[in-house]
């Protein structure tokens, strides 16, 4: 089992990103065919080409517009932090490391000129998440060891639910079991808090609904993998 050590970690100064991605090769197809489903395989492939490419070209033509609209100077900043945030969730997707790094740096610098460490630390916290899915699980604390720094002792708990389901995910992922049920059900407590804030304040708690139904299945797998199905069956009910 690895175990990760919680680094040290520094909020001020450049910033600096793990490495880059990994690029994995497709696996060849092998097979002999007839003539007849051969030709058919080609027809579905060329097919497919054509209408993911059409998929791509627009992916492509969405983000290039979204890049603009961040660079035009006429959005206001609520809606700049979402354009940043979108794009680098795109391009994590997309696996493209040098996007992902360009506008990560550009929305914290943002964040920290409108002094919004609550968006910092979100930024954080979604370049955290893109490294875990990318199986860079020292990387991924590493950045959600910082995001939660910032925000130590201030009243962020829908951020600090963030990290934490994040941290969960993460520690699940390498078979660290009981660091991912603490890491839960310390996302569950803040996500609790934030709830509790925005029924006194009558606003919409559809979300915090939605989270702690979310973690709760995580934790219940988490403890199907422990082979404690009394936990898990306590959990589902």
């Amino acid at each position: 089992m690895k175990q990760i050590q919680s680094p040290s970690v520094k909020t001020d100064g450049n910033l600096t990103t793990p490495s880059a991605f990994g690029v994995h090769p497709f696996n060849k197809l092998k097979g002999n065919y007839s003539l007849l489903p051969s030709a058919f395989l080609l027809f579905c492939f060329s097919a497919l080409l054509h209408f993911s490419g059409i998929a791509q070209t627009d992916k492509e033509k969405e983000l290039l517009q979204m890049e603009q609209e961040v660079a035009s100077g006429k959005l206001s900043d609520d809606e700049i932090f979402e354009k940043y945030y979108n794009l680098i969730y795109e391009y994590s997707e997309r696996g493209d490391i040098e996007k992902i790094k360009f506008y990560f740096n550009n929305a914290v610098a943002f964040a920290r000129e409108k002094r919004k460490v609550n968006k910092e630390s979100m930024f954080f916290t979604l370049i955290g998440e893109s490294y875990a899915i990318l199986r860079e699980p020292d990387s991924a604390m590493i950045y959600l060891e910082i995001a939660s720094k910032l925000i130590e002792g201030k009243e962020f708990n829908k951020e600090k639910y963030s990290i934490y389901k994040a941290k969960g995910s993460v520690y699940d992922d390498l078979g660290d079991y009981e660091n991912a049920i603490a890491s839960y059900l310390k996302a569950l407590e803040y996500n609790e808090k934030d709830l509790r804030q925005k029924e006194h304040d009558k606003q919409s708690i559809e979300q915090n609904l939605h989270n702690k139904r979310s973690v709760l299945n995580n934790m219940g797998n988490v403890y199907g993998m422990m082979f404690m199905y009394d936990k898990q069956i306590e959990i589902y009910l």
